[in-house]
């Protein structure tokens, strides 16, 4: 009988926490994403974060992805805005044409930039623009977040979204484990299971 008991209240103790991870997990559905959250690491680099947003039906900007990518299956999306400023002091030469007109030449190269041009009777400029953004992402207090940020120092991300498509399947099919009253007495039991969920964990 104390072995029955025992039994009894593990099951009710396993079910109140099941429960609570399904409410948990409902209020998580849905979610409107807060506003983002500029912050500096040890090494003073600028980061931005955001709660991450779950959806069940297709949102727009998933939908123009979907078509960009021409793929049916695309369930996460994470957009990062960015701009780029700072001050460059180029190396300029001074060309002597042939007509008599002057030209001069700009050089700049440094870990992030590679620019090469000529001012004169047609100017132009080429360059390269380098850039690494690090995205992460992370749980804390049972919500999902992501976070960013750039190794170019002149680089300010200025915008972040991230939505992933949440898939519940209200079907499911395993093995169970239980205890219960066969109409008789409390008996253990073990099988295989089709269950239809209301709230999916």
């Amino acid at each position: 009988m104390k072995t029955h008991i025992i039994i009894i209240i593990l099951l009710i103790f396993f079910t109140f926490i099941t429960i609570r991870t399904c409410f948990h997990k409902q209020r998580h559905i849905n979610v409107i994403q807060d506003s983002a959250v500029y912050w500096k690491d040890k090494y003073n680099t600028e980061h931005i974060r955001k709660m991450a947003g779950s959806i069940q039906q297709p949102s727009a900007f998933l939908n123009d992805i979907k078509n960009q990518m021409k793929q049916k299956d695309v369930q996460e999306a994470t957009a990062i805005g960015a701009t780029a400023s700072g001050f460059l002091h180029p190396t300029v030469d001074t060309v002597y044409l042939p007509d008599s007109t002057t030209a001069y030449k700009l050089r700049f190269q440094d870990q992030w930039l590679n620019l090469n041009g000529e001012i004169g009777k047609e100017p132009v400029i080429n360059y390269r623009f380098t850039d690494s953004i690090i995205i992460t992402a992370y749980q804390q207090h049972r919500k999902t977040y992501i976070d960013a940020y750039s190794l170019n120092p002149n680089v300010h991300l200025t915008g972040i979204t991230a939505l992933r498509m949440v898939n519940r399947q209200h079907f499911t099919i395993g093995p169970y484990a239980g205890y219960g009253w066969n109409g008789k007495a409390f008996t253990p039991s073990i099988g295989i299971s089709l269950q239809y969920s209301f709230i999916k964990f």
